[in-house]
This record gives C-alpha cells, structure tokens and sequence, in this order.
C-alpha cells in the first residue's frame, strides 16, 4: 500500500488511520493475504495499531555514475515472457500484469544479462530532476545484480542513479557503498497478514509501492 498523503493542516485529524482501514478492508475483500508497505518512522505507532508488523529496512542509495566499461544486453520486447517467468521464478511472485505494462512503458531503457537463459533483468525510468531510478532489479545472485548494476550505469555517465535495495541483501549493499553510494533515512518495509519472503533475488524494486 502507498503512498498515504495528507495536507500538513489536516493531519494529527486520523484522516491517514481512516484511509488505511478502507483500503485494508477492501484489499481483505478481495481475498488479499499479505499486505506491505514502506513506512517513514515517524508513522510506526500508526502502522502497529493497525497489526502491521515489522519486516526489514527499506534503503535509498543514490549516487552520481562515472560511468564503466561493462556492457549488458538492451531488452528485446518480444521477450517480455523471459522477464515474467524469470521474475515469478525468483520472487515467487504473479506480478505479469504490472511487467508487460513496465516492459511497453520502459522499452527503451531495460537491460539484461542473457546466456543461455535470461539471468537477471533492469528497469530504468528517469525521475524528476533528471535522475535515472533502476528498479525491479531481479538476478539469480548477488554476483548478476553488481554485473547489471555497473552496466547499466555505464549508459548513463554523470547521471544520478537512484537504486532500492532491501536489508537483507547485505553483500549487494556493501557493494553499492563500496563504488560510494550514499543513502538519507531507510524507511522500514512492514506486512499484514502473511510474511511472504519473495527478496531474496530482488535488488532493487521500482517504488515502495509497487515492489
């Protein structure tokens, strides 16, 4: 769920908590059992009353690319069917609606490493203010994801790169600190429902939002 806005004037009223238990009871509604979203600090105490629990952190890297030599594969639209295949195999996932609507949206600017199988894939999508956030970015190991990272961030030298990864992937994280990524606050990914441990091949999602 994401993101929940209130005009600074009225908050503090519990507009928030009432937009949260309607659109809680309608995702209940439709059978829904797992429920996330990413939660500023400051929101906690409204997250937990709610009976969401607390999952991991939720990072923000950002850094200016310089960047590289490594080159990565352009995607080829008539394989949007590897990327969902690939994705529900590694996430466990059944997000095809949403990628054939980032494969059409992001034709032009997603990458991947191919051998014999698709092994990892990235979407890139320019922000306001002229930086280029990557994300999903799914690979089949840690070792994929820092390959199609530097790729991709040698097609966009001197441009800000904004990437999100997720705590539990602590070696991409280091690595990402390494090359000089710096992050503000985390925010703190949260659920509902059932705990559904789909990160373990995510290295970075699109918005906290949409995974």
């Amino acid at each position: 769920m994401g993101p929940v806005i209130v005009r600074e004037q009225f908050r503090g009223d519990g507009i928030g908590e009432k937009l949260m238990i309607k659109g809680m009871d309608y995702l209940k509604s439709r059978g829904v059992k797992s429920i996330e979203l990413d939660a500023v600090f400051l929101a906690l105490s409204l997250y937990r009353r709610l009976g969401f629990k607390d999952k991991h952190l939720s990072y923000r890297f950002k850094k200016v690319s310089s960047g590289g030599d490594v080159r990565v594969q352009r995607f080829d639209i008539s394989r949007t069917d590897k990327i969902i295949e690939l994705d529900r195999k590694l996430t466990g996932l059944g997000r095809s609606k949403h990628l054939r609507s980032f494969c059409i949206e992001f034709s032009d600017s997603i990458y991947t490493i191919t051998e014999d199988n698709l092994l990892a894939y990235g979407m890139v999508r320019e922000r306001n203010g002229g930086s280029y956030a990557i994300g999903p970015l799914v690979a089949e190991n840690s070792s994929l994801a820092e390959r199609l990272l530097l790729g991709i961030m040698a097609e966009y030298p001197q441009k800000q790169i904004l990437i999100g990864p997720l705590e539990p992937q602590r070696e991409f994280i280091a690595f990402l600190r390494g090359l000089g990524f710096l992050h503000n606050i985390p925010a703190l990914r949260m659920y509902y429902g059932e705990k559904r441990n789909y990160h373990k091949h995510v290295y970075g999602i699109i918005a906290a939002e949409k995974g």
